[in-house]
């Protein structure tokens, strides 16, 4: 095995626009290190270094702790890693993956 595992996701930035509650962002943080990503983006979020957050979050407080913040979409977006790429939905991606035949 190589002492340097390829990681398919590095390059792909999981946007939370306006998540209202710490735990949801410390959710979606677990979810992303379990399926290997670690770039998460906040838009126009609640605080999130709390204890909701960091409970729902474990192992993943890499993640959590190196979230970017943005006032808006639109300053997200003018982020080189994000520029030009789509926004989805929770449910786009879920059809877009139902039609590819990707087990969910």
């Amino acid at each position: 095995m190589s002492k340097n595992p390829v990681k398919p996701f590095q390059n792909i930035d999981i946007v939370l626009v306006r998540p209202l509650r710490p735990g949801n962002i410390g959710s979606a943080a677990r979810a992303m290190k379990n399926m290997g990503f670690s770039s998460l983006s906040l838009v126009d979020a609640c605080n999130h270094l709390v204890s909701e957050a960091y409970q729902m979050a474990y192992g993943a407080h890499d993640v959590l702790e190196g979230a970017k913040h943005y006032a808006t979409l639109s300053e997200a977006s003018s982020v080189p890693t994000l520029n030009g790429l789509p926004v989805l939905t929770y449910r786009e991606i879920l059809v877009f993956l139902l039609k590819c035949n990707f087990s969910i």
